[in-house]
């Protein structure tokens, strides 16, 4: 049997297979759109929104109300200030305490703090104790209570020492107690204007406040011979408690809040003279636990004011440190040798006056540390004489002895 192939012809699929990628490229074409030229740039720097953008921006996340971006950055300060000054409360709360005094038919209440150097010792300012007056002195109280916060309880204690011109007092529990919390110590004669300071206090008065904070506006300062040496804080005096530490930013004391006899206004008496009567007080009662001794200090028998900007000036040629002499007292040995209105500039070749790298005379005075019994004690004082012509031009050194006369002391003299 025969088949018969019947071939296609030829170029019949090439031209097929032509048609269908034709088609295909028509379709192609039909539904071909123009696509977008992506062209790309060079990197630029990000353009910064402008100040007024930013001050938006920050007001919106920090609150809802419009502020600018000093005072967002203000109140960051604020809150991590806010924070310091909480965990410092903390931190003091428990080595602060509140303390009663009863005086004849009189009571008083103030603040006080825990030491532990040189010994366990409460100190208070001396008016938290005894009213502020001259018909009480040390010898009229009758009981002293304290009040330990942590505890919730009330302890009595003794005074065992005072300093009546700086207005300072010791105390000590009658039964022997050991308190865990203590404040630490700082230097204050090493503090500078501007430092950032706080106090507390334990005092129930709807005009005392519990926990203030400042600046130190003056260190050294003393106007007159009738004010000891004292640092000058930015704080409504009024709402503070006599008795209560001023701390640093390291939570150690720089001072304490007190008075000068006859004169309600607070003072802070810095806490290098503090700790230094501290030690002479416990020194004192060492000797003689029976008896409260009064701190008494060497002295050269004058009353003084600051040299003003007016002494300088009348010098016309140059600015001197220093005392103004505005009384001697008729037992003082710069009797004979000193007149009213003369300037003492040094003594031992320390400077005396106002201002961080002076010294007051006062706190020059109570570094002497000499029993009455010892050999009399002589200083070296640098005075300028107002006799001179022209006025306090040249120097001179003198030598002198000092007193120790408490009725010299009573009358304001140093």
């Amino acid at each position: 049997m025969f088949f018969k192939i019947i071939m296609p012809q030829r170029g019949r699929f090439r031209s097929a297979t032509r048609r269908v990628i034709e088609n295909k490229k028509s379709d192609i074409i039909r539904v071909k759109k123009d696509v977008p030229e992506i062209k790309i740039e060079e990197e630029k720097e990000p353009q910064l929104p402008q100040y007024h953008e930013t001050m938006d921006a920050v007001s919106d996340i920090v609150s809802n109300i419009s502020l600018t971006v000093t005072e967002a950055v203000g109140n960051q300060n604020n809150n991590n200030l806010l924070q310091f000054y909480s965990d410092s409360f903390i931190l003091n709360n428990n080595s602060v305490l509140q303390l009663i005094s009863y005086v004849g038919e009189d009571t008083i209440s103030g603040s006080g703090f825990f030491v532990v150097h040189p010994e366990e010792y409460i100190v208070t300012s001396l008016y938290c104790i005894i009213p502020n007056n001259k018909k009480y002195t040390h010898d009229n109280i009758t009981r002293i209570i304290v009040h330990v916060s942590p505890e919730n309880k009330t302890y009595e204690c003794n005074c065992i020492g005072v300093d009546y011109y700086n207005g300072i007092a010791l105390l000590k529990f009658i039964k022997d107690k050991h308190y865990n919390h203590y404040i630490k110590w700082g230097r204050g004669n090493s503090t500078n204007v501007g430092e950032h300071i706080f106090t507390m206090n334990k005092v129930s008065d709807e005009n005392i406040v519990p926990f203030s904070n400042g600046i130190i506006t003056h260190t050294h300062y003393q106007p007159t011979s009738n004010i000891p040496e004292t640092l000058l804080l930015s704080i409504n005096q009024n709402t503070l408690s006599c008795g209560q530490p001023v701390f640093n930013n390291d939570s150690h004391v720089i001072g304490m809040i007190t008075q000068q006899r006859n004169n309600t206004t607070n003072i802070c008496i810095n806490s290098s003279i503090l700790l230094n009567n501290i030690k002479k007080m416990h020194s004192y009662y060492i000797c003689n636990t029976e008896k409260i001794v009064p701190i008494r200090f060497y002295m050269l028998g004058i009353k003084y004011e600051q040299v003003t900007f007016s002494d300088i000036v009348d010098t016309g040629y140059e600015i001197i440190n220093g005392i103004k002499i505005t009384s001697i007292h008729k037992n003082s040995n710069l009797k004979k040798t000193l007149k009213v209105n003369d300037i003492i500039t040094h003594m031992n070749d320390v400077k005396i006056g106002n201002g961080d790298d002076h010294h007051c005379l006062t706190t020059l005075l109570s570094l002497i540390d000499k029993q009455e019994d010892e050999k009399a004690c002589y200083v070296y004082l640098t005075v300028r004489v107002h006799t001179q012509i022209p006025i306090y031009k040249t120097a001179e050194t003198i030598k002198t002895k000092l007193i120790m006369d408490p009725k010299v002391h009573t009358s304001g003299y140093v």
